[in-house]
């Protein structure tokens, strides 16, 4: 499932480019992320479809993934390689719950609607008929 999330492979290069590469995923992640989370937060405020336990959930693996990243981004660590690398699966973990919460919530369907939307048609589906039929005929000129 994609909600917006971005294509990693478009991050690849060489080997000798691996420390780069993996800088600008985490930063395309942290943006992506950030992004993502606003939607659902500002979607919730307005059609109440996330639970306020769900958003806090995803709001604290965003802020965990983003306190990684600044330490990576930072160089607070002697093996950055990992530290991004770290740092990109906390944000792609994020974006796969995110996703999931996501389908959960606009894949269910409302039974009672859908029925009484089809009972609506069928039943204009047999009236609009039998209403022709009782109009009189036009009369020749």
């Amino acid at each position: 499932g994609n909600i917006g999330s971005i294509v990693p492979e478009f991050f690849s290069g060489t080997p000798e480019e691996d420390e780069n590469n993996l800088a600008r995923l985490a930063r395309a992640l942290r943006l992506n992320s950030w992004q993502v989370f606003e939607y659902l937060e500002a979607y919730a405020s307005v059609a109440e479809a996330f639970s306020a336990e769900n958003i806090a959930t995803l709001k604290k693996m965003l802020d965990e993934a983003t306190e990684m990243h600044a330490i990576a981004e930072q160089e607070q660590t002697d093996d950055l390689p990992t530290a991004f690398t770290t740092t990109i699966n906390l944000y792609r973990r994020f974006l796969s719950l995110a996703s999931q919460s996501a389908r959960e919530k606009w894949s269910t369907f409302d039974l009672f609607t859908m029925n009484a939307g089809a009972t609506l048609i069928l039943t204009a589906f047999f009236l609009v008929p039998f209403f022709i039929s009782l109009s009189p005929a036009p009369s020749p000129s």
